[in-house]
């Protein structure tokens, strides 16, 4: 077992935390392609780890660029590395982000909220599917408000008339903009 502890927010209880570090593999490899000299490696650490509030595990990955440097002399002799790019972090598991994202309002009607759940539950993997699944919500919702539920943005000018205050006419438009665009090419890079 390695004698390290680690302070971050666990993907299983959302509690901000210790964990042990449970064990660490490391993979050190040359770029391909030959032309960067030969003490330069790419490197991807695996680290396990354990939450010390609700036991359970987590898996991350960072991944860097370094360059390893040596100096030698009769007397003395050390060896370092230099970062040649930022180290990029990753929690591979749990990859399970739906704690982290909003619930349905309760007065969400069933079918809109399975839409929005969906989304929810596809928000880590594909953000471009989350935003199309809530964009789809968004018209259901402006069906069971009494709307047609055909062209989203008359649905919204619709209930702004009747009413809805401009900062959720605000948030219905970002998420009509967004999902569209998740579907059809535009100009918003959701990457």
């Amino acid at each position: 077992m390695i004698d390290e502890k680690v302070v971050m927010q666990c993907g299983h209880c959302r509690n901000r935390t210790v964990f042990n570090m449970e064990g660490e593999y490391i993979h050190k490899v040359s770029p391909e392609g030959g032309l960067l000299p030969e003490n330069v490696y790419d490197v991807t650490t695996w680290r396990i780890m354990q939450c010390l509030t609700c036991s359970q595990p987590t898996l991350e990955q960072i991944s860097k660029t370094i360059e390893e440097k040596y100096y030698h002399t009769d007397e003395e002799s050390r060896e370092w590395e230099e970062l040649l790019s930022e180290p990029e972090t990753k929690i591979l598991y749990p990859t399970d982000t739906i704690g982290i994202t909003p619930h349905p309002s309760t007065d969400m009607p069933e079918d809109v909220a399975k839409d929005f759940n969906e989304a929810r539950s596809v928000f880590s993997g594909s953000p471009r599917s989350s935003a199309a699944l809530l964009r789809l919500a968004v018209q259901k919702l402006c069906k069971c408000l009494g709307q047609s539920g055909k062209k989203i943005n008359d649905d919204i000018a619709a209930l702004v008339k009747a009413g809805l205050t401009p900062r959720v006419q605000k948030a219905l438009d970002i998420v009509r903009v967004i999902g569209n665009n998740a579907v059809h090419p535009g100009e918003i890079d959701l990457e």
